[in-house]
């Protein structure tokens, strides 16, 4: 009952919901989570951010790989240091 209420009380768009959107900066189709990446020109579902050092975007297909370069980094960096 309180979820019926709560459904009429909240008018919902498609935006609210989910729904697929076009990119206002490059047109394309847009899914939720996603970002424009404004160095890379295209967009990145779920950006985290645009990394310097591996000229690319940090999202969804390649956050794993990131942390692991992360990892081996700081790896390297006590190695070389002890």
């Amino acid at each position: 009952r309180a979820r019926a209420a709560r459904a009429d009380d909240s008018e919902s768009s498609d935006e609210e919901i989910g729904a697929a959107r076009d990119c206002l900066k490059c047109g394309c189709g847009k899914p939720p989570r996603a970002h424009h990446c404004s160095t890379c020109g295209r967009c990145i579902q779920r950006m985290d951010h645009h990394c310097m050092w591996m000229n690319n975007c940090v999202g969804l297909r390649n956050q794993k790989l990131f942390l692991l370069f992360l990892c081996y980094l700081t790896l390297h960096t006590v190695g070389t240091a002890g």
